[in-house]
């Protein structure tokens, strides 16, 4: 079933937007040997001769915020609101971080120290200016916190945040040396198309994953470890002279775009910290979750976007559809389940469609309190009931979805899996503060893993219950989520 989902929706999420003649859309090679000239390098030259990461260092302006490393091409940075940009998603990079620390509810003075240096930190960045940074930047590569020489204090609190994330002493799981998290920012269209024909220089091998006409419409991708993000969207024309056409994020939303960089660098903030012991669509959820704490909604364009060496165990917490580009559909960017954004954390969409499934399930005859949901096909004309498990090894057995209610799936899931872990932090310990310590323990016990396979031993010896069961019920805790989510 799960297998089915995501290779439906990885090849529907990958199909190209193909031209009217055989002339690419997108010329890559070409964008490529410009970005490349304007580096200094002969497009001509060898390639393997070039690493991406010297690239970083001597063309690309960074914002190192604890584990995560904002970077942009230096010679953008002449432009003032990229400038601002840079300060605002640097800003929304500590928040994530200060608040995924109220989360492991740490209270050690390593810990207590660490969330004061990121309220430090947030207020510095606050108060730079865009216009200023990109004065003395003057489009050169740099470090912001360098560039600008901060007051001392403000120096020791970011050395001493980044020195704690990176550790990984934040989940008790000491690591020394680790590098943070590179997101590379791409200001507009063009400048991300560049990246991926530069992706490609770099690796011809993967020429055919990054210089393709389906990458048009993509919001992000990853690169060797490296997350890039577009941030603006595509205006969805696809004419030849379009292709470079970009939305303002936040031309509806005036949050939109730190909330999107927020959802991709918490991705790469808990890959850093997790590796590959966490289940991909866990970590997907986790970030929706940390989204709408810091903003009040989850307002992306993007999910399931997540590395693709983090496949493993992805039984666990039902995975949507992933892609490699990170472009999502417009009848997900329309689903049922977002017209709240997340608000609510899923839960009055879920309720309606546990209702409805709950009332098709007894005219289908089907036994089971709560257990059910409806899905809709594309057309939205016909109505299909799944029913629980969704979490946990006992999922596995599931009858596959058929193929005209995919995209629905997709979406049930991520709102499921999202509004289940938010109820795991704030009422499956019976109260609010013993669910938060519990839901603690867990994000700290996740870092202790062999592997994702043993996610669900965690589960129960944080929690007492098993995660799930072929039939829930109240001595799991799917189970108990169900019943909670009936009576909403």
């Amino acid at each position: 079933m799960l297998q089915a989902i995501s290779l439906a929706l990885g090849a529907a999420l990958a199909a190209p937007c193909l031209p009217s003649d055989d002339t690419p859309l997108i010329a890559h090679r070409a964008l490529a040997e410009e970005v490349l000239q304007r580096f200094g390098i002969d497009p001509a030259g060898d390639p393997s001769a070039v690493s991406l990461d010297t690239l970083l260092v001597e063309r690309f302006f960074h914002a190192r915020v604890g584990a995560l490393d904002l970077a942009v091409d230096a010679s953008l940075l002449a432009d003032k609101s990229v400038a601002q940009d840079l300060l605002a998603m640097a800003a929304a990079a500590a928040r994530l971080q200060a608040r995924f620390l109220e989360q492991l509810g740490g209270a050690g003075p390593e810990a207590k120290q660490a969330l004061k240096d990121a309220e430090v930190l947030v207020t510095w960045f606050g108060q730079q200016r865009g216009d200023n940074l990109a004065s003395a930047a003057q489009g050169a590569a740099g470090e912001l916190l360098t560039t600008l020489s901060p007051r001392a204090a403000v120096a020791e609190s970011a050395a001493r945040f980044e020195a704690y994330m990176t550790s990984c002493a934040v989940v008790g799981a000491a690591q020394e040396g680790l590098a943070p998290e590179v997101v590379l920012l791409a200001p507009k269209r063009r400048h991300f198309h560049e990246l991926l024909g530069l992706f490609g220089w770099l690796s011809p091998d993967l020429q055919g994953t990054y210089w393709h006409d389906g990458t048009v419409p993509w919001t992000n991708t990853y690169y060797n470890g490296v997350t890039a993000i577009a941030l603006e969207y595509h205006s969805g024309d696809q004419a030849r002279g379009a292709v470079f056409d970009g939305l303002n994020v936040n031309e509806r939303n005036p949050t939109a775009m730190q909330q999107q960089v927020t959802q991709l660098a918490a991705n790469s903030l808990l890959t850093h910290l997790y590796g590959d012991r966490v289940p991909a669509a866990l970590v997907n959820a986790m970030a929706i979750n940390l989204v709408v704490d810091l903003f009040g909604e989850c307002a992306t364009r993007v999910d399931g976007d997540l590395r693709q060496r983090r496949t493993e165990a992805r039984e666990v917490f039902i995975p949507g559809g992933a892609s490699e580009g990170g472009l999502l559909p417009t009848n997900f960017a329309n689903s049922r389940f977002r017209g709240e954004e997340g608000k609510d954390r899923f839960v009055v969409a879920l309720k309606g469609c546990q209702s409805a499934g709950g009332t098709q399930a007894k005219q289908e005859r089907k036994k089971g309190k709560d257990i059910h949901f409806q899905l809709w096909d594309d057309s939205q004309a016909q109505r299909a009931v799944i029913a629980a498990p969704f979490l946990g090894s006992a999922a596995v057995e599931q009858p596959p979805v058929t193929a005209a209610y995919l995209a629905d799936a997709a979406e049930f899931f991520r709102a499921y899996r999202t509004a289940f872990l938010h109820w795991l932090e704030t009422q499956a310990g019976g109260s609010k503060k013993k669910s938060a310590e519990a839901y603690g323990k867990l994000l700290q016990g996740l870092a202790r893993l062999d592997s994702a396979a043993d996610l669900e031993r965690l589960v129960t010896d944080v929690y007492g219950k098993p995660l799930s069961s072929a039939e829930p019920g109240k001595d799991d805790l799917e189970g108990r989520f169900l019943a909670w989510l009936a009576k909403q």
